[in-house]
Order: C-alpha cells, then sequence, then structure tokens
C-alpha cells in the first residue's frame, strides 16, 4: 500500500527536500545524489500517480547545473521501473489487457532497440533520449486513477518555486549558469530552473491547459484559483517563446469560448470575461515594451528571402534538413534512422511529426499509433471530452517543438494523456 495513502505529509515532505537539494546542487557533485534518491525512492514508497506528481516537479528542476545528463536518464530508469513492477503486477492478477499491452510495447522497444545498434553508434545519452516517447505511451497506458487536481498544483507550484529559486541561487552565486538568456542586444529570455527556455515555456503551456480545464470542469473554484493560471502563463511569457504566446493566445480563447457554451450562469461568466479583458488590457498598456519585444521576435519588420523561416527562427530550414535525410534512403522513410540517430545541424527537429518519421519511420510511427488507440479502445463512452484539451494544447506545441526526446520532453504528454484517460464521466 502505498505510504500516501494515509500519510500525505511524506510525500510533500519529499517535494519540499527535493526542491531544496536541487537549489544547492550546483554547489556539488555529489548533491545530485540526493534528489536522485529521492526519485528513486519514490517508486517504493508511493503509488504511480504520485510517482508522475513528483517527476512533474523534478522536471521544474531538471537542468540543474551540470547535471542535465543524469537527470534525464534518472527519469528514463523510473519509469523503466515502473513499468516492470506494472508488468509484475499483471501476471500476478492474470490481467491479459495489461500483459498484452506491455509485451506490444517491449517489443518494439527491442525492435527498435537493435535496429539503431545496427545502423547508428551505441550512444547511451541518445539512446534514452529516443525511448522517452515509448516509455511515456506505455507508462501512461498502465497508470491507474490519477488525482488530476494534486498533479496540477504540484506542476504549479513546481513552476513557481523554480522561477523563484533559480533567481535567489543566482543571486547567491550557487547557480552554475543564469537563468536568464541573452538573444539580443534587447531581449532577455528566462528559464529557471529548467534553463532551456523552450522547456519553460512547454511546462507552462501544459501546466495553464491544466488548470484552465480543472476550472471548467468545477474541480478549481474560478474565484479561489484563477490567479494560478494567470502567474503560470506570466513565467510563460517570461520565457519569449512565440510558440507560447500564440498557443497561450488560442489556448485562452478556446477556454473562453467553452466555458461560454458550457456555463449555467453565462450572466456571471460574462461579467468575469469582462474583468479579465480590463486587467489584460491594463497590463499590456504597463508591460507595452515586453509586448514590443515578443513582437519583434516574429521578424515580420525583417526583410528576408524567407519570411517563413525568419518567423519560425529558422525552425524551416532545420525541418527541410531532417526531411531530405529521412527521405534520402527507403530504410529510413519505413523504419526511420534508428534511436540514437544523430540530431543534425546540431538541433533537433522542433517537431513531434518530424522526430517521430526521423527516429521511428512510418512504420514505428504506425506502430505508436496503435498503441495509443489500443490505449484508448472502450474508454471514450461518457466521457467528458473537456478533459482532452491538455493534450490538444500540448500536440499544437509539438507542430514546432520537439517533445518526443526524453521523459523531460515527454512528460507533459505523459500528463496530458492523464487528463484524457481519467476523464470523468458526463453528468446527467
Amino acid at each position: 500500500m502505498a505510504l500516501t495513502t494515509n500519510k500525505k505529509n511524506i510525500f510533500y515532505a519529499m517535494l519540499l527536500m527535493y526542491a531544496l537539494f536541487s537549489f544547492i546542487t550546483p554547489l556539488s557533485s555529489m548533491l545530485f545524489i540526493v534528489p536522485t534518491l529521492i526519485i528513486f525512492s519514490s517508486v517504493i514508497l508511493f503509488d504511480d500517480s504520485d510517482v508522475l506528481c513528483l517527476l512533474a516537479f523534478g522536471a521544474c528542476f531538471g537542468n540543474c547545473g551540470w547535471k542535465i545528463s543524469q537527470f534525464l536518464t534518472t527519469i528514463d530508469i523510473v519509469i523503466g521501473l515502473l513499468i516492470i513492477k506494472q508488468f509484475i503486477i499483471a501476471l500476478k492478477t492474470k490481467n491479459k489487457r495489461n500483459i498484452i499491452f506491455i509485451s506490444i510495447m517491449v517489443s518494439i522497444v527491442m525492435i527498435v532497440t537493435m535496429y539503431g545498434l545496427i545502423i547508428t553508434h551505441f550512444h547511451f545519452y541518445k539512446y534514452a533520449q529516443g525511448l522517452g516517447i515509448l516509455l511515456a505511451v506505455t507508462e501512461v497506458g498502465l497508470l491507474g486513477k490519477i488525482n488530476l487536481k494534486k498533479l496540477s498544483l504540484v506542476l504549479s507550484f513546481g513552476i513557481i518555486a523554480s522561477a523563484i529559486l533559480s533567481i535567489i541561487a543566482s543571486n547567491c552565486g550557487i547557480l552554475v549558469q543564469e537563468p536568464y538568456s541573452l538573444v539580443s542586444s534587447t531581449t532577455v529570455r528566462f528559464g529557471a530552473y529548467f534553463l532551456n527556455v523552450n522547456a519553460l515555456a512547454l511546462y507552462c503551456s501544459i501546466c495553464q491547459a491544466c488548470l484552465l480545464t480543472l476550472i471548467l470542469t468545477r474541480e478549481f473554484h474560478i474565484k479561489n484559483w484563477f490567479w494560478l493560471p494567470l502567474i503560470i502563463t506570466g513565467i510563460g511569457f517570461m520565457s519569449f517563446s512565440k510558440t507560447f504566446a500564440l498557443i497561450t493566445v488560442v489556448t485562452y480563447f478556446m477556454f473562453a469560448i467553452i466555458g461560454f457554451a458550457i456555463s449555467k450562469h453565462k450572466k456571471n461568466y460574462i461579467i468575469w470575461s469582462a474583468i479579465t479583458l480590463i486587467v489584460l488590457a491594463v497590463v499590456l498598456v504597463v508591460c507595452w515594451d515586453y509586448v514590443e519585444i515578443l513582437i519583434g521576435r516574429f521578424g515580420l519588420d525583417k526583410q528576408t528571402s524567407n519570411k517563413l523561416n525568419t518567423i519560425t527562427t529558422g525552425r524551416v530550414n532545420i525541418w527541410t534538413v531532417y526531411i531530405n535525410k529521412w527521405k534520402s534512403s527507403p530504410l529510413y522513410i519505413l523504419f526511420g534512422c534508428g534511436i540514437t540517430a544523430d540530431n543534425l545541424v546540431n538541433r533537433t527537429t522542433h517537431s513531434l511529426l518530424i522526430s517521430l518519421l526521423y527516429k521511428f519511420g512510418i512504420i514505428g510511427t504506425i506502430a505508436l499509433i496503435g498503441a495509443l488507440i489500443f490505449m484508448f479502445r472502450g474508454r471514450f463512452k461518457g466521457k467528458n471530452i473537456i478533459y482532452w484539451l491538455p493534450l490538444i494544447v500540448i500536440l499544437t506545441n509539438g507542430i514546432s517543438e520537439d517533445i518526443a526526446c526524453s521523459l523531460y520532453t515527454c512528460l507533459p504528454i505523459l500528463i496530458s494523456l492523464t487528463f484524457a484517460l481519467n476523464a470523468k464521466n458526463k453528468q446527467k
């Protein structure tokens, strides 16, 4: 039995310990062992739901100092241990569905691993990156009942703590790398303990979608919790991510339309929306200098031969390189370039679909989609479609961001899938 069933204070104490040790980790490589042990011990102490919460929280501090690869590998190993644990449970309980599902996914892992070893050199770090999407899909297919409210709150306060502690650590001189990234003479982008500004933006994007979903489904009362998604959105905008800015606008617009459609008190909803728009207008006026910088990052005023490439910060050129490599051989087209395939032009694909095709090919990508269909089969009836909104948001992120690498970037997919799988029945 999970300790958190009766002793929730142990779970929250471990979250606090993780945050504190991550705060001082850059002082000594030995200190990295402590948050790692906390994550590993959670597999024994907690159920999968709480382990997922701890991993989401830990991801907010994942890139501390120069221990990036170790943390990414740690998350992959922990998810692997959870899958082994679930397989043992499935065998003991004779759960045929889980036995079949795990067997299929393990077979895919073995195939892509052997294929990757044959056509590419073995690099453990890249190997872990390639398995990220496979591990995420497998684990989410096995997860039981998830406390969506706790998961969203833990992720929210993890992002907030990451932002605050990174600033303090930087000013105290104990953060190896500044949480800020100077990309031009006028633009300073904030990355918090993520250090990777796009990773911070990605997690803020999925977090605000989860919070808004719970507000729409009335699991969070808007009067008590309206401030939390606004804070997360504010932190996300500090990353000056163009993808985050566009998806945030679409997200809030989409949730506003759906909220109005399902609201039983439309007058009150209109009042709340009007107040929000007024507050937003005031913020835009006060922070207009920052808004101009963000708009300027799109390069609309620049005269270039490839306008689309400029707007996407060079992503079109990156996509072209990866697609050309993928099309260069029938073997690559069908089976991909392997899970340990090198990053081309020293950049990731910056696209979920291109990443899947590049590493797994058409057949591998279809196999993954088939696994997802198998996972959701029979779970659609009577479910509240609103819980699918986080998945829509994160897949939209996947258009311009590579969210199929390690679990560090796959965690948002895992979180959004848990929302869909744990969707409550529609109220009659």
